[in-house]
């Protein structure tokens, strides 16, 4: 019995199975015959089965998670959610788009991504890569952006990366070392741990890095969100795609009826659409042989009469993607009222990327 037959039956009853749930189900001796068990004992508004569901339905516990609905009285709520001062470009772009304008946005990056760097307790401070290689240190720490990647016939890799002094090197990453298998593209920011390696000016060889560890400027293991009084939950929802003839309408009408039935209990709040609301015209060639829709206009208007179907206490935010009717270039400012006329008054816009805050909640999107 394969997973992929499993993984069907769960998508057939439009449910989700968790990574650790699948392990429990595929370890059983009828996998399919135990997935129908674990499928028939969930209550209906599950979408997720994760692990404890499938042990609750091996101890027999049945229905899972369908308590007996509490009567409680319908206050109306209040939402607590801003777009926070200063942080959406829409009405305060200044950017034309020269030279200058792009080499101040990629300094800009480094300069962020360096500071998250250094502040791991596995990197530290860094050197600059002219600096760095003309020391005899057996390790150094630089911090770089990769301009070019190769991958060699042993499975090696070889970056060439720079700074924002002009230092410029080569650095090497092993085919057998953990770091080859991470995600490495150009005009990402990373930092490098490794030795220096002298050039040889005879063999024409410049300095080099050979890399014993390449960091990632990702969230620090140890960062911790401080607790809330706020039982809000906040959804997000990307890539609707409406005017595709892709877009799942089922699929949107179930999880509007999913969102009447259990959004108030959940304290599901807000929702936030991060782009591609719509698919757009003229995104790539022959688009308009995927289109059902095919005026950006009534793409739309169609969109708007979507969200009118989300429950009214549900504050939404919208903002921008590469498929909208705004730049493709981020920051992206706000769509249009061309384009929004028809929407509710319950929806913000905004740009692309964003901070908001709900209820006291900072939150990048």
């Amino acid at each position: 019995m394969s997973r992929q037959e499993v993984l069907t039956e769960a998508a057939r009853r439009n449910v989700l199975l968790s990574p650790e749930a699948m392990e429990i189900i595929m370890s059983n001796h009828e996998p399919l015959a135990f997935t129908e068990t674990v499928l028939r004992s969930l209550a209906k508004n599950t979408m997720l089965v994760t692990k404890q569901d499938v042990l609750n339905c091996l101890a027999g516990d049945m229905k899972i998670f369908e308590a007996k609905k509490e009567i409680v009285p319908a206050n109306k709520y209040y939402s607590d959610f801003r777009v926070m001062p200063d942080t959406d470009v829409t009405g305060n772009s200044t950017c034309e788009g020269t030279i200058e304008d792009v080499l101040k946005f990629f300094q800009s990056r480094y300069t962020q991504m360096k500071k998250i760097l250094e502040k791991k307790k596995n990197f530290g401070l860094s050197m600059p890569i002219n600096r760095a290689l003309g020391t005899d240190r057996d390790e150094i720490r630089v911090v770089g952006m990769i301009s070019s990647k190769r991958v060699l016939s042993n499975k090696s890799i070889m970056l060439d990366i720079e700074d924002d002094l002009g230092g410029k090197c080569s650095v090497y990453v092993p085919g057998d070392s953990p770091s080859a298998g991470a995600i490495l593209v150009e005009d990402q920011v990373i930092g490098v741990i490794g030795k220096p390696r002298k050039g040889d000016p005879k063999r024409k060889t410049r300095p080099s890095i050979s890399a014993t560890e390449i960091v990632m400027p990702d969230v620090p293991a140890n960062n911790k969100w401080v607790p809330s009084d706020s039982t809000s939950a906040i959804a997000f929802l990307s890539d609707v795609h409406v005017g595709s003839t892709t877009f799942l309408e089922k699929n949107w009408h179930k999880m509007i009826q999913w969102l009447k039935e259990n959004s108030e209990a959940m304290n599901l709040n807000y929702i936030v659409f991060p782009g591609d609301v719509v698919d757009g015209i003229g995104i790539f060639p022959d688009q308009e042989k995927e289109l059902n829709i095919l005026d950006i206009y009534k793409q739309y208007d169609a969109l708007a009469e979507y969200l009118k179907e989300i429950p009214d206490h549900i504050k939404m935010v919208v903002h921008p993607g590469n498929h909208d009717a705004c730049r493709p270039a981020e920051p992206q400012p706000a769509l249009n009222k061309l384009y929004t006329k028809t929407f509710d008054s319950n929806i913000i816009m905004c740009g692309n990327p964003v901070y908001v805050e709900a209820e006291g909640r900072k939150i990048l999107t």
